[in-house]
């Protein structure tokens, strides 16, 4: 009790995208990679042995202290967090030979359980969590007041920011795994042999553009499937741009942005314009000058997205960040798409809240401006090396 109690107190250590990316070319340029990387492998595991039952314990406390009791969604995550705590801690990690053991066998196995216990559980309690708030509103009369929904908020940003980094420590240990298999039976390793396993991870050259498209490409068919129509898109700027990043947050970030973009146009001209119409979506990339003083270091990366579905108003821009928050009216289905039925296009509310932890965790943020009337625009500013 009083080392759970210490561990709660203090801090989780720092980890960085640039760790990692670190990690992988130190075992290029080794003299004995398969040595380099077994030593990577060791102080990967021991690190994610310690720091992750630290991480589960102070949300589940978190979750315990700050969600109402009549909300008993939070239950379940509590006990799998305190369980996943007590499965991790269990393991036993040598201080020598650790790769092809019996004990790397069995931490990699509670790994892969806890994070299918863990994901399930998360991915539930958002859903779970704001159907027994309306639920509570509708049905009992009795709304979350100020300091409850406060309450809500900040724990839930706490947690899913959490949750971000659980994550990637435990991708990091799939693919240093990977790596120690690759470099056990390639004669010549090279930075491009390592990249298939290290890209889950972090991409060290990541074209922005790309990861844009591919986002608009599932946007567009979903809303295709949906609304049978979707606005086209106009890339403009530094269009061949590059950035470390985590490759599926960034394309978190674009999708969740480009619906509230494609819904804002669809629901403003639908009635009054033919599909060829539409105004176009502008995606604007821009890499600030080292020359000028305020961004010397050249780190930086813009994205602009700006639409013209009409903006919203200064109301709803204070409220458009939180949990659980949306200006989605449920779609009206038609003989020839499904409208409400299957998949959603958008409704949760909590796309924007996860893409701008998804931002701060690459070093950046988002925030969005409204031309009332016009159209709204989204800032998405990050590192372009974290």
């Amino acid at each position: 009790a009083s080392k759970m109690q210490s561990n709660l107190l203090r801090n989780p250590r720092k980890f960085t995208l640039e760790q990692l990316s670190h990690s992988r070319k130190s075992i290029v340029k080794s003299k004995d990679p398969l040595k380099t990387c077994s030593n990577i492998l060791l102080q990967t595991c021991k690190f994610t042995r310690d720091e992750l039952p630290i991480r589960f314990r102070q949300q589940s406390v978190g979750l315990e202290q700050n969600v109402p009791p009549v909300l008993g969604s939070a239950r379940r995550i509590i006990r799998s967090l305190n369980d996943a705590s007590d499965r991790i801690e269990s393991t036993v990690i040598p201080s020598t030979n650790l790769a092809g053991s019996p004990q790397l066998k069995d931490f990699n196995k509670t790994i892969k359980t806890v994070r299918q216990i863990i994901e399930e559980d998360s991915s539930s309690l958002l859903s779970s969590l704001k159907d027994e708030i309306e639920k509570r509103k509708r049905v009992y009369r009795m709304p979350l007041n100020e300091e409850e929904s406060n309450q809500i908020e900040d724990t839930l940003m706490a947690f899913n920011s959490a949750s971000i980094e659980w994550k990637v420590l435990m991708d990091q240990i799939e693919a240093v795994n990977q790596w120690n298999e690759t470099v056990s039976n390639e004669a010549n390793i090279t930075e491009e042999v390592l990249n298939n396993e290290l890209d889950r991870v972090v991409t060290d050259a990541c074209v922005v553009e790309k990861v844009i498209l591919k986002a608009y490409e599932d946007v567009s068919s979903l809303a295709v499937e949906k609304f049978g129509v979707c606005p086209n898109i106009q890339i403009k700027g530094d269009r061949n741009a590059k950035m470390r990043c985590i490759e599926p947050h960034l394309y978190f970030i674009f999708v969740e942005v480009l619906k509230n973009s494609v819904l804002a146009v669809l629901n403003r001209y639908s009635h009054s314009l033919s599909k060829e119409e539409y105004p176009p979506i502008i995606i604007s990339l821009s890499i600030p000058n080292k020359s000028l003083s305020l961004f010397e270091s050249g780190d930086e990366i813009g994205i602009r997205i700006e639409d013209e579905g009409g903006g919203f108003p200064i109301h709803v821009g204070n409220q458009i960040f939180k949990f659980f928050h949306t200006s989605q009216v449920e779609a009206q289905p038609t003989y020839t798409y499904s409208g409400g039925f299957g998949a959603p296009f958008a409704g949760l509310g909590c796309g924007l809240s996860l893409s701008r932890l998804y931002a701060r965790y690459m070093g950046g943020d988002i925030t969005l401006g409204s031309l009332p009337g016009s159209g709204a625009i989204a800032f998405i500013n990050l590192r372009r090396n974290n």
